[in-house]
């Protein structure tokens, strides 16, 4: 049951729920190219919790229903290999986060999110010594491959931080 009260404040809760999983996500790919299971289930538990405290239960089980819908997109995606097996648990973790009629802008911050954080990552490590910076991380020589938990994690933070300015 939705508790009115909070209403007001569901933006900066679901912020506030998916923000730490969002930056262990983007570390843990950048630094051994790997969004770990624990990750992706303790961040759908967080929404599972906040959602049950502030949406009515109509709203929270079409979250649901497109957690379970892009749980299949992205296993047929990696079954193909098209996207790793981390990243498609993480879209399935994150979009309950995305509310359904956002999906059009959300979608758009994403493509340019990535954009950027394809750009600024190459651009780093080629013009940086990474030996200095984070020497460890497995990111900065994979060359066939790109930590998409970074461009991830940064297209719901920015989304959260859309919706709680606007």
């Amino acid at each position: 049951m939705a508790l009115d009260i909070l209403q007001p404040y569901a933006a900066l809760i679901f912020f506030l729920a998916a923000l730490p999983f969002c930056l262990w996500a983007a570390y843990s790919d950048l630094s051994v190219m790997k969004i770990p299971n624990r990750l992706c289930l303790w961040m759908f538990v967080a929404f599972c919790v906040c959602a049950i405290l502030i949406l009515p239960w109509g709203a929270f089980g079409v979250r649901l229903i497109a957690a379970a819908v892009a749980l299949v997109i992205g296993f047929l995606l990696n079954m193909g290999g098209l996207v790793g097996g981390g990243d498609a648990k993480f879209v399935t973790a994150m979009i309950p986060f995305v509310a359904p009629g956002d999906y059009g802008p959300f979608l758009l911050m994403a493509c340019v999110t990535t954009l950027a954080a394809v750009f600024t990552h190459r651009m780093f490590v080629r013009t940086l010594t990474t030996g200095h910076v984070a020497e460890n991380w497995k990111s900065w020589s994979e060359k066939k491959y790109f930590p998409m938990g970074l461009a991830l994690a940064g297209s719901l933070i920015f989304y959260q931080l859309w919706v709680l300015l606007t």
